[in-house]
């Protein structure tokens, strides 16, 4: 990505963020950017790329942080913290203060949908390397790791999608964590 389209999703998601993506224009995101439309449309051919664009650009974001927040963490509980602070908890923060962020992804956007998947790959992808370690407990239960990375991702992410209050989505990551230690044979006393 070269740094005329960092600036450019750096400006829808600071644009749509504070207006919705309904309410939000081309026009307004190509003056945020400081670019004419016919630049922004020669990145982006339609709104609804843009916020596939964006959405993949966080995406990464999260990636980026977990991985530099887990350079130091030795072990599989500080490791899946980190995980559930980054992927989970902060988009569920970013989804309540977002204007129209239920519509995002159930409404007619298929790009953003799939930006949005295409993340949750990313994502497992992540707790697969995160749980290598303990391949062979994790066997030992039926499962292999890339099913359980999958299994965890796709349940934290229907949690951060469906829950109404933080209190409530930590209570049940800390939940998932416990479990996801006992599994990998990491949950002592």
């Amino acid at each position: 990505m070269n740094k005329k389209q960092k600036d450019i999703l750096e400006a829808a998601s600071e644009i749509f963020m504070r207006y919705g993506v309904h309410r939000t224009t081309i026009s307004e995101i190509a003056l945020a950017a400081k670019i004419s439309r016919p630049t922004l449309y020669g990145y982006y051919t339609n709104k609804e790329k843009l916020l596939g664009g964006v959405i993949e650009f966080w995406n990464d974001q999260v990636i980026e942080k977990i991985l530099k927040d887990m350079e130091d963490q030795g072990n599989l509980s500080g490791k899946l913290e980190i995980f559930f602070t980054h992927a989970v908890i902060a988009a569920f923060d970013l989804m309540k203060s977002w204007p129209d962020a239920s519509d995002i992804l159930s409404g007619d956007n298929q790009v953003a949908t799939d930006a949005y998947l295409k993340g949750l790959e990313k994502q497992a992808g992540l707790v697969e390397k995160i749980l290598e370690p303990y391949a062979a407990t994790i066997t030992e239960t039926g499962l292999t790791v890339s099913q359980y990375a999958t299994f965890i991702v796709t349940t934290a992410s229907k949690l951060k999608m469906t829950l109404s209050t933080r209190a409530q989505l930590e209570a049940l990551l800390q939940s998932l964590k416990i479990s996801i230690l006992c599994v990998a044979g990491q949950r002592h006393g």
